[in-house]
């Protein structure tokens, strides 16, 4: 079976827009897979983004506050699955080389393949000044689209920040806090 990311337009501007920053930025995207038409591949349309961590070029960790935050919307959830993101900034590719302008680190891979060991329909995903790079078991691909499924964007979006509101967290910890 093959996955089709649909990953709208706009999102994927503001994925490349944070490459721009000198950190790393890292998060998820939230889909719900579909297979109604296509029952030997499906479809997994992005309906909510979120950052999770902000780091230094060549390494970003994910807040423990916003991993739980996405755990327990997940367990109340269960239809819906994760991509893990995070980006190459202009930073990294300076300090480390071209190479990761392109291509995942060897790091990217190991910590992916054991994630998929653990779970095998994890997909990982590198947003670069030049390109999306995606991994997963089954060679996923990612195709840009117009629009996010709004009616299920608004829902995913409220649940989200009621999880946030209950840990007393907000987005701006992460945007705001020091590298």
């Amino acid at each position: 079976m093959s996955r089709t990311i649909l990953l709208p337009n706009k999102l994927a501007g503001v994925l490349h827009n944070l490459t721009k920053y000198k950190e790393e930025h890292n998060g998820v995207l939230i889909y719900r897979p579909d297979s109604k038409y296509h029952p030997d591949s499906y479809y997994c349309p992005v309906s909510y983004a979120g950052i999770t961590g902000k780091g230094t070029p060549g390494h970003v960790r994910a807040d423990p506050r916003s991993i739980e935050i996405l755990n327990a919307f997940l367990k109340e959830n269960p239809e819906h699955r994760y991509i893990k993101w995070h980006t190459h900034s202009v930073e990294t590719i300076r300090t480390f080389g071209n190479y990761y302008a392109e291509n995942f680190s060897s790091g990217d891979i190991s910590s992916y393949d054991e994630q998929i060991n653990y779970d095998p329909d994890f997909i990982g995903m590198v947003v670069t000044p030049k390109k999306i790079l995606i991994y997963g078991r089954d060679n996923p691909k990612i195709r840009t689209v117009s629009s996010f499924p709004s009616t299920e964007n608004k829902r995913i979006k409220k649940r989200i920040e009621e999880h946030m509101r209950q840990k007393n967290f907000s987005i701006r910890d992460i945007l705001e806090k020091k590298s």
